[in-house]
């Protein structure tokens, strides 16, 4: 009769910084890439597998992991109201903001709007529908920009973007 091991181990080691601790195996890993990894354009992957007998596999290559470090972009912001060239004319303190962006490889996950220049919460952004914010400018007549960010799946954020409102 054959012998067969019920539970198998992996673990991983990210570039040359060592393997980390074995842990029951899964369908799927997240595995932490450490800031001490300076490759900035992929990241190598490798796993080991065990059994209860302690028989090891060699050294499995994954598929280099591209590492994304670029900040997303904001491709278009749109306040609703009349335009009058690149400014927005409105009739309100409350705009309705429709903005777009683009990432080289996360995705943009989340934009801010602000009447500062500095940006305020993070909300979700589906690249897969129309997304329109609102943000709250001080009523007096005159020019009020509207500040923008992007934020992408890894964490970076884009440069800020700006637009005019016309009170």
């Amino acid at each position: 009769p054959s012998i067969q091991s019920p539970n198998i181990e992996w673990r991983f080691m990210v570039g040359n910084g060592g393997w980390n601790a074995w842990t029951s195996a899964a369908s799927s890993a997240t595995v932490a890439i450490p800031s001490t990894v300076v490759d900035s354009n992929a990241v190598p992957i490798t796993v080991q597998f065990r059994d209860d007998f302690a028989n090891t596999t060699t050294d499995l290559a994954c598929p280099t992991i591209p590492r994304d470090t670029t900040a997303p972009v904001v491709t278009g912001v749109n306040i609703a109201g009349t335009k009058y060239g690149e400014k927005t004319m409105v009739g309100s303190g409350t705009l309705n903001v429709t903005v777009t962006g683009s990432d080289n490889l996360s995705q943009v996950a989340q934009y801010s709007l602000s009447e500062t220049n500095t940006p305020g919460a993070f909300i979700p952004y589906n690249p897969a529908s129309t997304n329109t914010g609102t943000v709250s400018i001080s009523t007096g007549e005159g020019d009020h920009p509207v500040y923008v960010w992007m934020r992408d799946a890894a964490g970076n954020t884009s440069p800020v973007q700006t637009a005019v409102a016309v009170v």
